[in-house]
C-alpha cells in the first residue's frame, strides 16, 4: 500500500489494529470525551487525577496520552482534546508540564 494511502487513511481515524475485547471503540470514545467535557466544566482543566472516583475516566485519559505519545492516535480524537485543552504533558502528579526549549528560554 502507498504510504499516501496510508496517510489518508490515518488521517480519517481507520483503525489498523482490533481487539475483540475492546467493544466499540468510538462509541467509548464518544462518551468518555462527553464525560471529560462535563469534568472540565466542573474543574475548569481536563487534568483528571489518577486517584479520581472514575476509573473509566481516569483511564481513557492515560490511554489518550500513551497513544499521542505513541503517534497512533486518530487526529480526529487528538483535534478533539486539543480543542477542550488537553494536557498531553503531565509530571506524573496531573499538573501540565511544557517542554522547555533551552535555545529560546535564556
Amino acid at each position: 500500500m502507498s504510504k499516501d494511502r496510508v496517510d489518508r487513511l490515518n488521517q480519517i481515524g481507520f483503525r489498523w489494529r482490533v481487539r475483540v475485547d475492546e467493544g466499540d471503540e468510538n462509541d467509548d470514545f464518544s462518551k468518555l470525551y462527553e464525560q471529560l467535557t462535563a469534568y472540565k466544566k466542573k474543574h475548569g482543566d481536563c487534568l483528571v487525577p489518577k486517584e479520581y472516583d472514575d476509573s473509566h475516566l481516569v483511564a481513557f485519559v492515560l490511554r489518550k496520552r500513551k497513544a499521542f505519545h505513541g503517534q497512533y492516535l486518530p487526529e480526529y480524537q487528538k483535534r478533539l482534546l486539543d480543542e477542550i485543552g488537553f494536557a498531553w504533558e503531565t509530571d506524573g502528579d496531573d499538573h501540565p508540564t511544557t517542554m522547555v526549549d533551552p535555545i529560546t528560554d535564556l
